[in-house]
Order: structure tokens, then sequence, then C-alpha cells
């Protein structure tokens, strides 16, 4: 009897391992039978001018999907990916871009995780010699030739636009250095260049300048203008609004000068008829400026030069270097009402009138 007994208790332990073994894979196939849950950590950043780097964690996903949108409402699929990182080498300078991503599996699709950023203003970093051509030079004194737009590859950072005076009389020009209508940029964010001025000349109305404008339409200041302009013993924040105008928005002390022989980083925000102005990384001015360059449109930028009355040639460098940039603090500071504005006329922008 003991005997038989001992196939029946084997019987037993089989069937008891049996069952436990079915218990885990019903548990685990109740786990496989969830859709993921939404990505976490979504993070957008910007390590070069045009690229961006999407990253996110794992939540139990095969595979994910990325949408972009400029606005957050117009969505549109950017890829698919089995990893949790994608990099985005088709984005715009100096724009808002939200994106957001969802994880799918055999069982189902995700949320999705959103995230956003302001990316690198500027597109000009003048690496090569045919980044001239997104400038137009226009010399606006009239008469013979007497200015060059050429690329440096010895200055910026990874080389730089050169404008020169070659006229060695001693007689006052003006020329100045556009963006074309092909690379226009949006009227909201960052706007910025840098300048080298290889040496000021002259004071008062002798003086050489150097201008950098905001602008609806160059050939029309009435449609609106933000500027700064320098010179050896001045520098000048200004606006036009509806004419040829120029009215001082603030000038140094307040606004510091800029050296010779030096490279200085020149920087305006702009959102919501709100106005940063930057000079080296310091917010130097911050206000409202009423019905300037506010609207759905895009916007050039400007480089004038007046030669002053020096003689022999004169030389100035532009480059576009930008740092990832969060957005600023002075976003805000439209709820603080900003300064008032000066208002005072100092000079027109058409004829290159000096700042008085």
């Amino acid at each position: 009897m003991k005997k038989a007994l001992f196939p029946v208790s084997l019987f037993l332990l089989l069937l008891a391992v049996a069952i436990l073994a079915g218990c885990s894979k019903d548990s685990t196939s109740t786990n496989n039978n969830n859709p993921p849950t939404s990505p976490t950590n979504f993070t957008a950043s910007q390590a070069s001018r045009r690229a961006v780097n999407l990253t996110w964690g794992a939540a139990g996903a095969d595979s994910f999907q990325i949408q972009r949108s400029p606005d957050s409402t117009s969505w549109a699929a950017l890829a698919s990916t089995s990893t949790t990182s994608y990099n985005d080498s088709t984005n715009a300078a100096n724009r808002r871009l939200y994106y957001r991503v969802k994880g799918s599996n055999a069982n189902g699709t995700s949320d999705y995780s959103y995230t956003s950023l302001w990316t690198l203003p500027g597109v000009w970093d003048f690496s090569s010699s045919s980044q001239l051509s997104n400038f137009n030079l226009e010399e606006l004194n009239g008469g013979s030739t007497y200015s060059t737009w050429t690329w440096d590859q010895n200055e910026g950072t990874n080389g730089a636009g050169l404008f020169t005076f070659t006229s060695p009389q001693d007689t006052q020009r003006l020329a100045r250095i556009v963006t074309t209508s092909s690379n226009l940029m949006p009227h909201d964010g960052w706007l910025e260049s840098k300048i080298k001025v290889e040496q000021w000349h002259g004071t008062g109305a002798d003086a050489s300048y150097a201008s950098f404008f905001i602008e609806r339409n160059p050939n029309d200041p009435t449609q609106g203008v933000v500027g700064v302009f320098f010179s050896a013993d001045s520098t000048v924040l200004a606006y036009t609004v509806t004419s040829d105008t120029l009215r001082r928005l603030a000038t140094n002390p307040t606004l510091p000068l800029l050296s010779d022989n030096a490279w200085h980083t020149v920087r305006f925000f702009h959102s919501a008829g709100h106005w940063d102005f930057y000079i080296d990384g310091t917010r130097v001015w911050n206000g409202d400026i009423p019905n300037v360059l506010d609207g759905n449109y895009q916007v050039y930028q400007e480089w004038q030069f007046d030669k002053g009355t020096a003689t022999g040639n004169q030389r100035f460098w532009i480059d576009d270097f930008a740092n990832n940039h969060a957005l600023p603090a002075a976003v805000t500071m439209a709820e603080e009402g900003g300064r008032n504005l000066d208002g005072q006329v100092i000079a027109t922008k058409s004829t290159g009138a000096h700042i008085k």
C-alpha cells in the first residue's frame, strides 16, 4: 500500500508546482496587458544653434511618438523612435517650440508629456563666406563705391562679417548691412548680434557711429523701429512710431559705452509689447513701447554705419553668438509697468542724422 502512495505524492507535488507557475505567468501577463504610462522627465535642451535635444524616461513602452508645434495648438508628427531621446535638427532659430511625446506598446498608448523652449537666436555665425549673402550691403550717400562687405575667418567665434569704409577722404559716409527678406525673424523673442569696432573716431557731429536696428521695413521707418546708436562718447536707445523721427528711450550713463577693438554683444528681447535691452549680458533697460513692432509679422535686423569725418579706412566686424537662454525674468516685467519713455526727438533714421 505504501508503494502506491509515492506516485500520488509525486503527482500532487507536480500539480502544486504547475499551479504556482501558472499563477506567476498570469501575474506577468496581467502587467503586460496594461498600456504604458506617460513618459517621465520630458526635457528639451539646445547645445547648438540648429539642434534641440529631447530626452524622457521610459514607462513600459516599446516605442515613442514625438510631435512639435509652434503654438501648442497645431501639432505635427516629428518622429517615432524606440529609444528615450531624439535630436530635432529641423528647428528654426529664435522660435518658441512646443514638443510632446507619448509611449506605445501592444496593449495601447499613453497620454502625452509636454515641454517647450526658445531656440537659440540668430542664424548667422559667419562660419563661412557664404553667410554674407544673408545680408544686403546698401550705400546710402550715393556717388562712387566706398565700402566692402567681406568675410574675415580670423575674427569672431568661427569667422565674422567685415564691413569696411574704403573712402579715404574726409567726408561723412553712411551704409548699412540688412538681412534679406528670406532671412527675417519673428518680432517676439531674442534678437541679437555682436559688434567689434576697430577704432571709434571723433565726437558729436563728427563721430563715427554703429547702429543696430530691429524694424518691420528698412525702407519705411514709419512702420516702427527700435534701435541703439553707438559712438565714442554716446550710447542711445531709440524708437520710431508712425514717422521717421527717432525718439530717445535712454542714453549713457544709464547705457554703457562700447570700447573699440573689442567684441560686444547687443541683445533685445521682445514679448507682447515689452522690451528688454542687454549689452554684454547685462540688462540695461526694460519697458513697454506702445504700438511699436506689435502684430503678427517678421522683422529685419540692420547694422548701419556712419563713417563720420575721419580719414582713412574704418572697419566694423559683425558676428552672431548665442548661448542657451531660458526665458528671461524680464518677460514678466510688463506687470511692473516698465520705465517711462523719454520721448525726446534725437534724429531721423532715413538720413542717418547724428544723435542730438
